[in-house]
């Protein structure tokens, strides 16, 4: 059973679905695009071994995006910022024309959260609706409560992604000296 001090994450499943087929996909085919170039001291598997890593690496930006409920604060993971929002700091949290989730805070900074952008499927699935049902409550609880004063927005690291970029950096460089 998880702990109250856990934080709660939300995410659409498709994104971990797609996410997971796409990484262990293009994965295969860049590992095999690196033991082909690897027996053949030839360029170009190299090369397309760079294109699957720098897919991954770009799909695994967008699909990691989240929101993150904890004790003090509302965190939203977005491709390249990640906002960390105390619950004082909310103004509103709502569902835009699109169908996207977003958060406005009391300095007037809107974040719009990319694992909840509006969709065609959106329509049938409502998962924005569904996320607002857990958010709403969870920041009503917790808006009055003491905690960090300043929103902060940083970089946001993907493990798998980040590393994918710089395997399919390594592999251009070594597809560029082999003569791809």
């Amino acid at each position: 059973m998880a702990n109250e001090s856990d934080p709660v994450v939300l995410r659409r499943v498709s994104y971990v679905i797609l996410s997971l087929l796409f990484t262990i996909g293009f994965g295969v085919a860049s590992c095999y695009g690196v033991f082909l170039g690897v027996s053949t001291e030839a360029g170009e598997p190299f090369g397309g071994a760079s294109a699957g890593l720098g897919a991954i690496f770009l799909a695994r930006r967008i699909w990691e995006s989240k929101i993150s409920l904890d004790r003090s604060r509302l965190v939203v993971v977005n491709p390249v910022r990640t906002y960390e929002i105390p619950y004082r700091q909310i103004a509103s949290v709502e569902k835009d024309g699109s169908g996207g989730l977003v958060i406005t805070t009391r300095q007037g900074l809107v974040v719009v959260s990319t694992g909840f952008a509006g969709s065609l499927i959106e329509l049938f699935m409502k998962t924005t609706d569904r996320a607002l049902e857990r958010i709403f409550p969870y920041v009503k609880r917790n808006t009055g409560k003491s905690g960090a004063e300043k929103v902060v927005v940083r970089f946001t690291f993907s493990r798998i992604g980040d590393c994918c970029l710089a395997l399919s950096l390594l592999c251009a460089v070594v597809a560029g000296i082999l003569g791809a």
